[in-house]
């Protein structure tokens, strides 16, 4: 079911409009004739995370509002970027990491396809890629590899939820390694991330149960 979160700022309604459809032209023009578009911010208390949204963020359909992102989104989102850049420059980075953030776990962005695209986009205008956790624990391994190939940090956490192989850890030894290089907390944060991710092999080793003898992790808090 769509939603509109009952948007009553007619001119955002309107550059939202043109989002939803993936009217380029209307988008560039609208936020040309009206400067402002590219820095204000709804208010919306009672969405949590989404509580105070620029235009940008909304490129994620996170949270759902539509249910889908048409097929020249990442056009979209550049059209935005640019806008930014020339009249809200000094409010740049910190749309591009709230908009990162919302493409990279949400699952619109990933079901339609260009999740990839558009973590591209945001890292190379300027977004922090972080850690990738945030991803993964809204099931985005594809997308928390994405941002540490992109620059992100590779934590044991991100690696036993994306994968030691995937990231290049190929031996055991190397695993271990890692393992004894990270404090309690950032293992205890990688034992519930293999768990979740079903990784039993990880989650042994993590325990002290596999082939890295009983070094083990303290699960009490």
């Amino acid at each position: 079911m769509e939603n509109d979160f009952d948007i009553t700022d007619p001119l955002f309604r309107r550059a939202l409009a043109a989002i939803d459809a993936g009217e380029a032209d209307m988008l560039t023009q609208l936020l040309d004739s009206h400067p402002g578009l590219a820095r204000q911010r709804l208010d919306m208390p009672d969405k949590g995370y989404f509580r105070h949204p620029f235009l940008l963020c909304f490129i994620a359909d996170n949270p759902i509002r539509k249910n889908r992102l048409p097929g020249n989104i990442v056009v979209m989102a550049d059209i935005i970027i640019r806008a930014i850049r020339r009249q809200a420059a000094d409010t740049l980075q910190e749309q591009l990491d709230y908009a990162l953030g919302l493409v990279a776990t949400g699952r619109i962005p990933r079901e339609c396809g260009v999740q990839a695209e558009l973590i591209d986009l945001l890292i190379d205008a300027g977004a922090t890629p972080g850690d990738g956790i945030g991803a993964l624990a809204n099931g985005n391994p594809d997308a928390a590899w994405q941002l540490i190939r992109q620059g992100g940090r590779l934590t044991l956490a991100a690696a036993a939820g994306i994968g030691f192989e995937r990231v290049g850890i190929g031996s055991a030894e190397e695993v271990d390694r890692m393992i004894a290089g990270v404090d309690k907390r950032e293992r205890q944060l990688a034992v519930v991330v293999a768990a979740f991710y079903g990784r039993a092999d990880v989650f042994a080793r993590l325990i002290g149960v596999g082939q890295g003898g009983m070094r083990g992790v303290d699960l009490d808090t």
